[in-house]
């Protein structure tokens, strides 16, 4: 189970997202919607264990 209570993230004073809790269960399909530049994969970077190396390209 991968948990996040609360997080925000933003640059400089454009925060991307504010307040996000997220509970991700084992095993479990999710998908992410949002418009370009919305922070989407930003979200699943800032969850601990939410990327894998193996599908995520390198920056």
């Amino acid at each position: 189970m991968i948990t996040c209570d609360s997080m925000t993230f933003g640059y400089g004073k454009r925060p991307l997202f504010e307040g996000l809790d997220l509970s991700l269960a084992p095993g479990a399909v999710y998908g992410l919607l949002g418009h370009n530049g919305a922070g989407k994969v930003e979200v699943f970077g800032r969850v601990p264990g939410g990327r894998s190396a193996g599908y995520w390209p390198s920056a």
